[in-house]
């Protein structure tokens, strides 16, 4: 799928030549490390070291994909209020308990070397592509760090302000429950304008999905958990938590006003409708799907018509039954019922590729399909093939929606080499049916990722 109103982006022919020519070169330099390595790797009798390599073998792209500009004066802005924060804590504060007053004066110490190390930077933080998924990989990247840094010296800052104030007697419960109470209005504002505007059905996809985690961590950080201690002086240390957690709700709420401001243009449209609807339709095809192998994904092999024994079909067959799983319908409706529309969304969309994935993995099974001479040599041409379908997958486009569908790949891929290096069961022939799975998959992920993009403009 080419979708250049939506994903244009900087990974065009080029870059999908390069990543062929990379994997290539890759897969011939693995072949030419494993000559002669041909033996029957089944049972116990298999060569460690032969399969450690092959899982040490290229990764795929990773491409960023934050989808919004992350401003330089985002960054700096948490920095002034840290030290807006240090100001207030005495460098060599005077109280009746030394050890307090030496461990304060410590963590102040911290903080400021924190802020000189982090320093202001001219940095580019890059603009973000068509598609959200940012234009430079390095340099998205170090923004999105830098300001995870920013809004962390800033929680430790305030947190050490509130702790002096507890250990000088200077606070009280009623002080940071104003604090907490002022950031909930926030919140609530944030909420009640929240339109799921954007330019394009797949960037409002993917930038409300970072602003539905951002709110989630906001309402997690505003909890009044853990209690407010009885004698402040005394849990001077925890008044100090609490205060960082709300100032890491202020500093993620200014983040989401300055994302909001990005996105909210006069051209952009509204697509909370569109994302419900998309996650829906998404859903009810993967239901259907999946309703053909109900019986073998509820009760395992036992479910199938036939048994596939100690064969790769048949560990194909566990590997994609554990990995849908994780996608299921209850897990899906758990999603839809936090009403983070775009999430689900992209949940639907995994869902959909991952049944898709398990529908194959059935048929082989059933069939005594996927029949393989498993080798240190089959195990890595299988590994090249699941790497290569991510690229693939990456260079369909568009970029960053490819890339979060094919999460579920990155972490198969990471199980499979684990599996090889560990060998969890002594047998290669679950690792090769995980490189299997991570091709199937990225492959299904193309077409959910075709649907989900029509569905959306279907839904406009």
């Amino acid at each position: 799928m080419t979708d250049r109103d939506d994903g244009g982006d900087s990974c065009g022919g080029t870059g999908a030549s390069r990543r062929r020519v990379l994997a290539g070169a890759a897969s011939a330099s693995i072949a030419t490390a494993l000559a002669g390595c041909s033996f029957s790797l089944g049972g116990s009798g298999y060569d460690r070291a032969a399969l450690s390599e092959v899982a040490e073998g290229p990764d795929p792209s990773r491409p960023a994909t934050h989808p919004v500009e992350i401003d330089e004066a985002m960054i700096a802005d948490h920095r002034e209020h840290a030290r807006d924060h240090l100001e207030q804590v005495s460098d060599d504060p005077s109280l009746p308990n030394g050890v307090v007053a030496d461990e304060l004066a410590s963590n102040r110490e911290r903080v400021a070397e924190t802020l000189r190390v982090q320093g202001p930077s001219d940095a580019d933080g890059g603009e973000p592509s068509d598609d959200g998924s940012g234009s430079g990989e390095t340099d998205d990247r170090s923004a999105e760090h830098r300001l995870h840094d920013a809004r962390d010296v800033r929680a430790d800052a305030a947190d050490l302000h509130f702790q002096y104030l507890a250990a000088t007697g200077d606070v009280t419960e009623r002080e940071l429950e104003r604090l907490r109470d002022d950031a909930r209005d926030r919140l609530a504002g944030f909420r009640r304008a929240w339109a799921y505007r954007a330019p394009s059905p797949t960037r409002a996809l993917l930038v409300h999905a970072l602003f539905e985690g951002l709110v989630e961590r906001v309402e997690v950080d505003l909890a009044p958990w853990p209690r407010f201690p009885d004698d402040p002086l005394a849990g001077w240390r925890e008044v100090g938590h609490l205060r960082g957690k709300v100032a890491t709700a202020d500093a993620l709420l200014d983040d989401l006003d300055a994302y909001r401001e990005q996105v909210a243009t006069a051209d952009a449209g509204r697509y909370r409708p569109a994302l419900a609807a998309a996650a829906m339709w998404l859903s009810r095809r993967a239901n259907r799907v999946e309703y053909r192998d109900d019986r073998a994904l509820e009760d395992g092999r036992a479910g199938l018509s036939t048994d596939p024994g100690d064969s790769v079909a048949g560990y194909g067959f566990d590997v994609a039954r554990e990995y849908l799983r994780e996608y299921s319908k209850r897990a899906f409706n758990d999603v839809q019922h936090d009403s983070q529309y775009a999430r689900t969304a992209l949940f639907a969309a995994k869902r959909r590729a991952a049944v898709d994935a398990f529908a194959a993995a059935v048929d082989d099974a059933e069939s005594s399909g996927g029949s393989v001479d498993v080798s240190a040599s089959t195990v890595a041409d299988e590994r090249t093939r699941a790497v290569d379908a991510i690229e693939q997958t990456l260079d369909a486009g568009p970029t960053g929606l490819q890339r979060r569908l094919l999460e579920p790949a990155y972490v198969a891929l990471r199980d499979g080499d684990g599996e090889l290096r560990t060998g969890r069961n002594s047998d290669p022939r679950r690792a090769f049916a995980v490189y299997r799975y991570v091709a199937r998959y990225a492959d299904a992920a193309t077409r959910a990722s075709e649907e989900l993009v029509g569905l959306l403009r279907a839904a406009e």
